[in-house]
């Protein structure tokens, strides 16, 4: 919706320019109330170390397969390193990419990332995300039945292959919400 709507006013989006100097306050706000809310989940923080452990695993094993995916395709593709055409002779073209990366001051994370991860963290801490493990590739459909469901107490969603994180405004709303699913599952 918003991309319509900047779409058609397409002349007039300097008035807008002040969106993208509050948006990673509002991602950051949005990112601690999920980090707040798995703190408060019990079921998590008691078995963080095995919950920690397992997401690890998985984002090394996720990037270390989309690694070897993007070199491959690039190759067959016949793109060099800086996404330029070898074929084409890009040679000065890598050269001044290569140049532009020396320039850049070498970060480990950028002042957002930490912004982004420290939010997580406090969110987590405090209680305000639920973690609902899925199948296999249903947490996509899973979390669209459960904003279908609207419940009251949830304020947003994020979906990944067989987790959803979901923001919950109190930790006594976490405990509903959960005993709710609990009772819709049939577990309670």
């Amino acid at each position: 919706m918003g991309y319509l709507i900047a779409a058609f006013l397409g002349k007039e989006k300097d008035k807008f320019k002040w969106i993208g100097t509050v948006l990673p306050g509002i991602v950051t706000a949005l990112i601690f109330l999920m980090g707040f809310r798995i703190g408060e989940n019990e079921e998590v923080v008691g078995n963080i170390g095995t919950i920690g452990f397992q997401s690890l695993v998985m984002a090394l094993v996720s990037m270390a397969f989309t690694l070897a995916a993007t070199g491959l395709l690039r190759r067959a593709l016949g793109y060099d390193r800086y996404g330029l055409r070898k074929k084409n002779g890009g040679a000065e073209e890598a050269a001044e990419v290569q140049d532009r990366g020396k320039k850049r001051k070498s970060k480990l994370f950028s002042k957002s990332t930490v912004r982004y991860l420290t939010a997580v963290i406090a969110g987590f801490i405090l209680g305000y995300l639920l973690v609902i493990k899925t199948g296999a590739g249903m947490a996509m459909a899973a979390a669209a039945a459960l904003d279908h469901l609207r419940f009251p107490e949830i304020v947003g969603s994020i979906a990944g292959d067989d987790t959803i994180m979901a923001a919950v405004r109190t930790v006594e709303e976490t405990k509903e919400l959960m005993e709710k699913i609990r009772h819709m599952l049939g577990e309670a």
